[in-house]
């Protein structure tokens, strides 16, 4: 195996335990095929894009893994990147590219229109806030569903988690712009509107219809369809902010969703 073939269950590894900090997945194909599957929290660089594109010149010491469809043009990517003045040593590219890869992969494109560019620093985290109050009112709406089920307790772990992480927000939007109210009267104002990764409220009444006999299952399928996705548009947008206080939150908030995924994959494992 070549020094610069990365094997996909370590990528894998990468992507559930790795500090997201540390390293860059980039998904050099088309558009449409970046639109159609992709791996949570990939950037999209076309393979042509890659030698001059700014978060590859700017890699300072983080690995890059790079993936297309079979591994042929992402090797062709790591020697362009290295063009651009990365080191060999830290530049991979995924053996066998999506089609060897068995981890989680999504269908749909990071929701980054939730977050406009030019959207002032309060607004993008009013917007954070928004999404985890929609998270945390999801889990405390499926709740009442589990009670008494070993589940219980990780959905309420989950809720109480969603609420911390719009504490910590709260607590830099206070920072910057004192607010006329505490944490816990602003949190309960929040609408809501939009579940985090940008699912909706529709798509879960969907699945908590009386007469759908796998309610429980398909629920639980959903929060971690929800979960991955927000782990996926938090990773982009830490990667496409310049705004440094913007950077650390939404890496902080990708790294806890990652916690959130394997809090609901251990819920699902239980079987209820």
């Amino acid at each position: 195996m070549s020094t610069h073939d990365l094997d996909p269950d370590v990528l894998k590894e990468w992507i559930t335990q790795g500090r997201d900090r540390e390293y860059l997945v980039v998904d050099i194909r088309k558009p449409e095929s970046y639109e159609r599957e992709h791996l949570p929290g990939a950037v999209h660089i076309p393979v042509m894009e890659v030698e001059s594109h700014a978060l590859i010149r700017n890699a300072g010491e983080r690995d890059i893994v790079f993936y297309c469809r079979n591994g042929k043009r992402s090797k062709a990517a790591v020697l362009f990147a290295a063009d651009a003045g990365v080191p060999m040593a830290q530049l991979f590219h995924l053996r066998g590219g999506l089609v060897e890869y068995e981890g989680e992969i999504l269908t749909d494109l990071p929701r980054l229109d939730l977050f406009p560019r030019d959207a002032s620093l309060e607004e993008q985290m009013i917007t954070a806030l928004n999404l985890e109050k929609a998270a945390f009112d999801f889990y405390g709406r499926i709740l009442p569903d589990y009670k008494g089920t070993p589940a219980e307790k990780w959905i309420q772990t989950l809720a109480g988690a969603e609420r911390t992480h719009g504490r910590a927000i709260f607590r830099q939007l206070d920072a910057l712009h004192p607010q006329a109210t505490d944490f816990d009267s602003f949190f309960q104002s929040l609408s809501g509107a939009i579940l985090e990764g940008g699912k909706s409220w529709k798509e879960v009444d969907e699945f908590l219809k009386p007469e759908n006999s796998n309610k429980y299952l398909n629920v639980l399928d959903f929060a971690l369809e929800m979960e991955v996705a927000a782990y996926d548009l938090y990773r982009n947008l830490a990667e496409k902010v310049v705004e440094p206080l913007l950077k650390e939150m939404f890496f902080m908030l990708a790294q806890s969703e990652k916690d959130h995924i394997e809090m609901v994959v251990k819920i699902l494992e239980l079987g209820v």
